[in-house]
């Protein structure tokens, strides 16, 4: 098309795009009385109201010279009948397929974004996109009212001119609501001042939890009853500094004492420091005992040590960026401006925030009060997430475990564990003793008494002794059958021969369910580590076989950071407890002899997740 035509036909374009406009309210309280009528449904209302916006869609796509995609979900598929001829939605049977059709559609419109958006486009339209295309027909009919002026051949001119114009800036407000969201990501001044104000956040919650801290110094001096809410106080600060900073702080503490024996006499003897005292009730010497455990804990005093330095870092450390950034934005800058409007309305009002800045340094008096407190802002942002991590670094000198209790705790654990491991070995030797007894020894036995039969019967009835024969052989191919079993029970052949993924898989495929296993390995653990990985997935496919009703499992092992993470998932109806008869505490002894844990999230009704995690280098 040429220029003299495009711009003879852009006024009428824009007249069409005003009576589109127009037709916005009218669709938007149709769509809204029929949806919320319910009849037809709504889904079919909202479906059909989107004639509207697709029409300005097109045309300001096409008149604009950019297209404009459509932004919808795909409509949902029909029900389809199951084979015992219901349809489903959800958890939900029904006999007919219109009332899942309907849900369906529901569901659709209603999860849909682009359903809002053309909403909000009927209900802002013909504030924005019907005054932008108005006013070039508008001008046009005020100079064809006014010809005998030159006011209205100007504005003729003018509407003619600006009708190209205006149907760009259609086009760019109609991609606005209408065109298909595009994500992006942040800018670069929200990357650089998003973290930074975090961290200044960060900081003023620390300054304020500071002085609840100061109260609990103080009430973990008055009197010992105040210890256990410092303690658990200050555990959670240590937890939320090592969030804060990436670094997990470890807790201190020694471990919980168990609970007083009775002497004979029946009371309770618990000696604190240098006193003690014998208790008649066994709740009072607990008491008492628990008491003795955290006085004696130097975990405790540093504690108190921590609670009461904290306002001091505070105020070196959290308290200047916090100030800076306040100070900048909202004294130097938001006051700033406020009462310089203020000075122009009010006659005689002369008061700002610049006066106390002027006190302190004559100089800046006359300085606006954005030109220092923007930059003051900005210092504040930039150094507050290294003062954040220096404030965490002095946090872990106090509330982290010192060297020697790391160390006996480190002697304490690996004594527990030894004992467990030397447990695990003699009811291993155990059940392997029992299984030779009572199995493969046996078989070997009765076919040493068939042979002995067969030998005395060769002579005499030839077809009895091929039949004892016969069961000699049965009963040795019995007793190998169940040695290789006994072997696999000790170390499976495909464990040493091909690696724990490939034993992992063929235990999946011999689970009476639906297993899928994931591997992500770029080497090969420890053979000792893939044994206790291995025969503790057994016990657990075991477990879920038995206990959980399930129908599928998924098996995840991953290797990161050092630790060898595998993951056993399955659907069933959950309510798994450590120690109840499932075998879950038998595979945290296993582990813990690795130095590994184990996780159990089991809510009732599933799913049930159980994560193992042992330090590893792989080969």
């Amino acid at each position: 098309m040429t220029m003299a035509g495009r711009y003879a036909l852009a006024p009428l374009r824009c007249a069409v795009l005003v009576l589109v406009a127009l037709a916005c309210p009218v669709v938007l309280v149709v769509t809204f009385v029929c949806a919320h009528a319910g009849v037809p449904s709504p889904a079919l209302v909202v479906a059909r109201a989107r004639a509207l916006p697709g029409l300005a869609r097109r045309l300001a796509g096409r008149w604009s010279g950019e297209p404009i995609d459509r932004p919808y979900h795909p409509p949902p598929e029909p029900p389809r009948r199951d084979l015992d001829g219901w349809y489903r939605h959800g958890d939900d049977l029904f006999r007919s397929p219109w009332i899942p059709g309907y849900l369906r559609g529901l569901e659709w419109v209603a999860r849909d974004p682009a359903t809002a958006r053309d909403l909000w486009w009927m209900l802002l339209d013909p504030l924005v996109g019907g005054v932008l295309a108005a006013l070039p027909p508008l001008l046009i009919g005020y100079g064809a009212i006014s010809a005998d002026r030159p006011i209205g051949w100007a504005a003729a001119a003018l509407g003619v001119a600006a009708g190209p114009a205006a149907l760009r800036l259609h086009g760019r407000w109609t991609r606005v609501l209408l065109a298909p969201v595009r994500r992006r990501g942040p800018s670069p001044l929200w990357s650089w001042t998003a973290p930074r104000m975090t961290a200044v956040l960060r900081l003023a919650a620390v300054t304020a939890l500071s002085v609840a801290g100061a109260a609990l110094a103080v009430a973990h001096v008055a009197g010992p009853g105040a210890v256990p809410a410092a303690r658990r106080f200050v555990s959670w600060r240590r937890a939320l500094a090592g969030r804060w900073n990436g670094a997990v702080i470890a807790e201190p503490y020694a471990p919980e004492p168990a609970a007083p024996e009775p002497d004979p006499d029946g009371g309770y003897r618990v000696g604190w420091l240098a006193f003690g005292s014998v208790y008649r009730s066994p709740e009072r010497a607990a008491r008492a005992r628990r008491l003795q455990w955290i006085a004696e804990d130097p975990a405790s005093w540093r504690d108190l040590l921590w609670l009461a330095l904290e306002p001091l870092c505070a105020v070196v450390l959290a308290a200047p960026p916090v100030s800076l950034v306040a100070g900048g934005l909202v004294w130097l800058c938001w006051l700033w401006t406020w009462t310089a409007g203020l000075a122009l309305g009010i006659p005689g009002f002369t008061w700002s925030p610049m006066e106390l800045v002027g006190a302190v340094i004559p100089a800046l008096e006359q300085v606006p009060g954005p030109l220092l407190g923007l930059p003051a802002a900005a210092l504040g942002l930039a150094t507050a997430p290294a003062l954040l991590r220096l404030h965490g670094r002095v946090c872990g000198l106090l509330l982290a475990p010192t060297r020697t209790s790391a160390l006996t705790r480190r002697v304490e654990h690996l004594a527990v564990t030894r004992e467990q491991a030397a447990g695990s070995q003699a009811a291993e030797l155990r059940r392997i003793e029992r299984d030779l007894h009572d199995g493969a020894q046996a078989r070997w036995v009765a076919m040493g008494m068939n042979l002995g039969v067969a030998e005395h019967l060769v002579d005499r009835d030839p077809a009895a002794a091929k039949a004892v024969l016969a069961q000699a052989k049965q009963s040795a191919a019995s007793a190998l059958s169940e040695l290789r079993e006994l072997i696999r029970g000790i170390h499976p052949p495909i464990l040493a021969d091909r690696g724990l993924p490939d034993a992992l898989r063929t235990l999946a495929m011999d689970a009476p369910l639906d297993a899928d296993v994931r591997i992500d390995l770029l080497g090969r653990p420890d053979p000792h580590l893939e044994a206790a990985v291995y025969f503790a997935v057994s016990e657990l496919l075991t477990n879920v076989g038995k206990h959980a009703s399930a129908t599928k499992v998924a098996i995840e092992l991953t290797h990161a950071d050092g630790v060898l993470r595998c993951t056993v998932t399955d659907d069933g109806r959950g309510g798994a407890v450590p120690g109840g008869g499932s075998g879950l505490e038998g595979i945290r002894r296993r582990l813990s002899g690795f130095d590994g844990t184990l996780t159990l999230s089991s809510p009732p009704g599933g799913p049930t997740v159980v994560t193992m995690e042992l330090p590893c280098v792989l080969s």
